[in-house]
C-alpha cells in the first residue's frame, strides 16, 4: 500500500523537487546547507560539541562539494564565465546597457575568483603536493567575491528600477494587472519578474 503523507508533507516535499531538480537549484540547496550548517553549529551549547562539531564538518563538506562542481565547469567555472564576457549569454532582456555590462563585469571577477578558489582546495587537499600560502589565497579570493556582490548589489537596483519603468509604462496603457506586477526579487530576466498578458 503507498504512503500516503499529510497534503502539507506532500506540497513541501513537491516544492523541494522543483527547487532541486535543475543543476542551479541543487547548487542553492548545497550553498544554503554550508552557509547555515556552520551557523546552527555556532548556536550550539557546549554540552552538545559533538554535534557542534558535526554540523561544521558537515557545511565544510557540502562547501567543498560546490568547489569540485565549479572545477569542472558545466553551468559553473571558468567555461561558463568565458563564455559569458565572449558571447554575452546571461545578460538577459535588459535594456539597460549598465546592467549588461555588470552581468559581464561580474564574470571577469569570477576569473579571479575559481582559479585561486581551486588553488586554496589544492592546497588544502594536499598541501605536499601544492605548498601553497591557503590562508593569503583564500583572503584574495575573497576580494574578488565581494567585487562580485558589490557589482551584483548595484545591478540588482538597476533592475528594479528597469522592472518599476516597465510597470509604470503598463500600468499607464492600462495592461496592468496583480498576474504583471514585479512579483520576484530573485529574478534575473525581465520574463522572470513580469507576466506579459
Amino acid at each position: 500500500q503507498p504512503l500516503r503523507p499529510s497534503i502539507s508533507v506532500r506540497r513541501a516535499m513537491s516544492a523541494w523537487l522543483d527547487r532541486s531538480g535543475s543543476v542551479w537549484g541543487y547548487d542553492k540547496a548545497m550553498k544554503i546547507a554550508s552557509y547555515l550548517l556552520p551557523l546552527v553549529a555556532q548556536t550550539c551549547p557546549h554540552r552538545l560539541q559533538t554535534l557542534k562539531e558535526a554540523l561544521k564538518l558537515f557545511g565544510s563538506h557540502f562547501s567543498m562539494y560546490r568547489v569540485t562542481t565549479r572545477l569542472g565547469g558545466s553551468p559553473f567555472g571558468l567555461p561558463s564565465e568565458l563564455d559569458n564576457i565572449i558571447n554575452s549569454s546571461w545578460v538577459g532582456g535588459w535594456k539597460d546597457n549598465v546592467i549588461r555590462r555588470c552581468v559581464i563585469l561580474q564574470s571577469y571577477t569570477m576569473l579571479g575568483y575559481y582559479p585561486l578558489e581551486h588553488a586554496v582546495w589544492a592546497g588544502t587537499i594536499a598541501p605536499k603536493l601544492f605548498p601553497l600560502d591557503v590562508a593569503t589565497l583564500s583572503r584574495l579570493s575573497c576580494v574578488f567575491w565581494v567585487l562580485w556582490i558589490v557589482i551584483d548589489i548595484y545591478a540588482t537596483h538597476r533592475r528594479w528600477q528597469e522592472l518599476k519603468r516597465m510597470e509604470t509604462k503598463l500600468k499607464m496603457n492600462g495592461s496592468l494587472t496583480a498576474n504583471n506586477k514585479v512579483r520576484d526579487s530573485s529574478c534575473m530576466l525581465p520574463g522572470d519578474c513580469l507576466s506579459y498578458p
